[in-house]
């Protein structure tokens, strides 16, 4: 299962609903989380603090079939959070990420891969004085891979004419230079967190992205046709078996006959059976998998999907050496906000210190076709963010049992 959550504070009502519900919200949270939130010396800080460590425990809470206040959060040393719960089968390796800039912050979590993401608000909804993109870009050229700084020249290059391919994600203000480096910057950040080492990968120069390549990397296009080759092939090789067992006359009705009675009955027989490995396996599953699509689906009823979010992928070299078993994902969300999304199997996990965000992993042993199988499921079950309002987080969070009255409907 992937959820892909996103919060915009950039509407004022929005924005003063949850000014209003600050204390209540912040107390559903465990004491030492409170006191982080606190430390914040602007409101603006501490209200996506508080917005980023409650998403977190309620993607945990619905993944895992928990109440909210029984979702356990520790850190790494390099202060990434992670889930300590112990996990079930359907989520072996439970994780999230969070990323807040400007006036978003936005969640990624998944049952089996490792998730990092990142958040790069344009320079123009950034705190502080406007600052140019091209002198940002010289202060930071440290971190930028010699092909990527040709990257940053030819969009520069490029300004004077017209992009039409993310148009509905962008202010018209935007540069094509200003979003090269939205991308650039946002993968290798999302790279840095699904790793978790953080500052750890040092200089970011050292992963360099491109765009994907066909002979690099499987494509889901070609995965299906090959799936539509053997699917073919199965179905020649089962009309010369049956053309080889027909039979002539009388005899080949009879045939067909009887095989068409016995074909019923092992219907029947079939069916029943099926429904009875079904009913025991709800059962023993306390009927996890059924009930949490429907559940999150009716709970989630004011949710506003970005249907129009425009997604690219990328890949990634480490130390000149390519990365095939990572994927990125770039949604181009509205207002111009860039989002990264990384997925990697847990061997990449960075953590030697404490060890514990990569012991409390289920399945820390990925075989590439497991790899290559959660990604394209992660791909097709949740491309899309959802966008949740601060009134839906709050019934959300009742919902799922934390204990908070909340004011001001």
């Amino acid at each position: 299962m992937s959820i892909r959550w996103c919060v915009y504070l950039s509407d004022e009502y929005e924005k003063s609903y949850l000014v209003s519900n600050f204390q209540q919200i912040l107390l559903s949270l465990p004491n030492y989380e409170q006191l982080e939130v606190q430390k914040f010396i602007y409101e603006e800080d501490r209200l996506k603090s508080l917005l980023s460590r409650v998403l977190q425990r309620l993607a945990v809470s619905y993944i895992l079939k928990i109440p909210y206040n029984e979702v356990k959060i520790d850190r790494t040393a390099w202060n990434k959070p992670y889930c300590s719960n112990q996990k079930p089968h359907w989520a072996p390796n439970l994780n999230f990420n969070v990323s807040h800039e400007g006036d978003v912050v936005a969640l990624a979590a998944e049952s089996v891969l490792i998730v990092g993401i990142d958040v790069v608000a344009p320079l123009c909804r950034r705190k502080g004085p406007p600052v140019n993109a091209a002198l940002h870009i010289e202060r930071l050229r440290c971190s930028f891979s010699s092909f990527e700084m040709d990257e940053f020249a030819k969009a520069s290059s490029q300004d004077n004419s017209d992009d039409n391919d993310i148009n509905f994600a962008r202010d018209q203000s935007i540069t094509n230079l200003e979003r090269c480096f939205q991308r650039f910057w946002s993968l290798k950040e999302a790279f840095a967190k699904l790793r978790g080492d953080g500052l750890g990968l040092s200089p970011l120069s050292r992963a360099c992205f491109g765009r994907p390549l066909a002979s690099r990397i499987h494509t889901y296009t070609a995965r299906v046709a090959r799936a539509d080759q053997w699917k073919e092939k199965d179905a020649i090789e089962e009309v010369e078996a049956s053309v080889r067992d027909t039979r002539n006359g009388e005899e080949e009705k009879k045939c067909w006959g009887d095989e068409e009675e016995k074909s019923k009955a092992r219907g029947k027989n079939k069916a029943k059976e099926e429904i009875d490995c079904r009913e025991t396996e709800k059962s023993r599953k306390g009927k996890h998998e059924e009930s949490l699509g429907s559940e999150i689906q009716n709970e989630l009823l004011s949710i506003f999907q970005i249907t129009g979010s425009k997604m690219e992928s990328a890949t990634v070299s480490l130390d000149g050496v390519f990365i095939p078993e990572v994927t990125f994902r770039i949604h181009w969300l509205p207002m111009g906000y860039c989002v990264a999304l990384a997925l990697g199997p847990p061997s990449l996990i960075v953590d030697p210190i404490t060890k514990g965000f990569k012991t409390s992993c289920q399945k820390p042993q990925l075989s590439p076709m497991e790899v290559e199988t959660a990604q394209l499921e992660s791909k097709n079950g949740s491309q899309m963010f959802q966008m949740l309002s601060i009134k839906m987080i709050l019934r959300m969070m009742k919902q799922r049992g934390a204990t908070i009255e909340y004011l001001n409907e």
